[in-house]
């Protein structure tokens, strides 16, 4: 079961952990990083071995794919970062960008939609995965042109494509926007309302959130609402549809029974065995 947060509510705890535990913001980005990196490897080792294009911004998010960037150069060569924004990093994103720089790592900088069409730019298909790490959950408003051209062109690939935190252009709150659909979206710390609400759902594909050493506690101050996938217990070979509950529903006027069918739909899906209507009746 996964607390959701919304942008405040998880800025607030980032803050947290670095004042009163004395965690400096860079670790928790190589923990978050580390943990990305980890759980990319994990799901696409074959699709890694023709290596990942990775999308930096230049805020924090920025800062994990440039850490995840090289950790991966660890296991493949065939690595290239092409970064976004107007280079006024934060500290930390900063020191990261500039390890991978010092790995020779190539990053190429687009500055507007006609920079990728530079012939610096390789086949964009060479590559088996690609992760996004544009922008986090400070992210409002629309993309940047440069962007939403990037994406019409990556769009058609066949490539695995993972984000980080949260597709670039969804929102945090809302889900609201447009982003490149990704397979696999890595919520790092916890589930954020843009997961599941809105556009986000779409765009994120499967989600799986990442601990990267937050203190539990302060999860638990948190007035917040949970998710949980519905797990329905196992059925045995042996019971039938009266094993499960019976569930009956009364209403519907005439001319508006649509209301109970769905009902009744609904309960099956819950876990129900058996849903009897009574139509017509008001």
């Amino acid at each position: 079961m996964d607390i959701i947060l919304d942008r405040k509510q998880m800025l607030d705890i980032d803050k947290r952990t670095i004042e009163e535990y004395k965690t400096p913001s860079r670790v928790l980005m190589e923990c978050a990083g580390v943990r990305c990196t980890d759980a990319i490897i994990s799901r696409y080792p074959d699709e890694l071995k023709q290596g990942a294009l990775v999308l930096c911004g230049s805020g924090n998010n920025g800062g994990d794919g440039y850490v995840v960037a090289r950790h991966l150069y660890q296991i493949t060569k065939n690595i290239l970062i092409l970064s976004f924004g107007k280079k006024n990093y934060s500290k930390e994103t900063k020191a990261n960008r500039s390890l991978c720089e010092k790995l020779n790592i190539p990053i190429i900088h687009i500055k507007k939609a006609a920079d990728l069409c530079s012939a610096k730019m390789p086949d964009l298909r060479s590559f088996g995965v690609i992760i996004d790490a544009i922008y986090g959950i400070g992210f409002r408003g629309s993309l940047p042109d440069e962007i939403a051209e990037l994406f019409k062109l990556l769009s058609p690939l066949p490539q695995r494509r993972v984000a980080l935190d949260i597709p670039s252009g969804i929102d945090a709150n809302t889900g609201n926007g447009s982003a490149l659909v990704m397979d696999l979206t890595l919520a790092i710390a916890a589930l954020k309302y843009g997961h599941l609400l809105g556009d986000g759902k779409r765009y994120c594909g499967e989600i799986i959130t990442l601990p990267i050493g937050i203190p539990p506690s302060f999860f638990d101050e948190i007035n917040s609402f949970f998710y949980r996938e519905l797990i329905l217990p196992e059925r045995f070979a042996e019971s039938h549809k009266g094993s499960y509950g019976r569930i009956e529903i009364f209403g519907g006027s005439p001319g508006f029974e649509g209301s109970v069918c769905l009902s009744a739909l609904a309960a099956l899906r819950s876990g129900g065995g058996l849903a009897s209507e009574a139509l017509g009746l008001c």
